[in-house]
């Protein structure tokens, strides 16, 4: 489904206005023990593809606007697409089955979900056999 949040300067963003040929949507908290592990993982996995190949949609689920846009900087994330809905306003959480983080969907050019509650590896071997790119040695 379409969600619609805010980016940092409070500007409203829909998920289906990004343009890629896939775009991950990426939960996150920024204290979350699991996200500071994983947005690292999925910032370095990202920079591999060019952005209209892959784009990041960054959800941020937290409720401190300012600790959000704090770990945006601190975590080298800004190119991504940062979102957040404090008052969950999209109604993301139950459109989208969000009751914990990190979750990370797949979606195609279409939005259409290719992958749901994957790790960062699976996203990028199905983005890979998806660009047909061989990623054995």
């Amino acid at each position: 489904p379409n969600i619609q949040m805010f980016l940092p300067d409070k500007t409203p963003k829909a998920l289906h206005q990004t343009q890629a040929q896939h775009t991950i949507v990426y939960f996150w908290d920024s204290e979350c023990i699991h996200c500071v592990r994983v947005t690292p993982q999925l910032r370095e996995m990202a920079k591999r593809f060019s952005p209209d190949l892959v784009q990041v949609f960054a959800v941020n689920i937290e409720s401190d606007r300012n600790l959000w846009l704090q770990a945006v900087e601190t975590k080298q994330i800004g190119h991504w697409i940062n979102v957040n809905d404090v008052e969950n306003l999209s109604g993301y959480r139950e459109a989208y089955d969000i009751w914990s983080v990190p979750t990370i969907f797949l979606l195609d050019s279409e939005k259409r979900i290719v992958a749901k509650m994957v790790t960062v590896e699976q996203v990028e071997q199905i983005i890979n056999g998806r660009l047909g790119i061989s990623t054995e040695l």
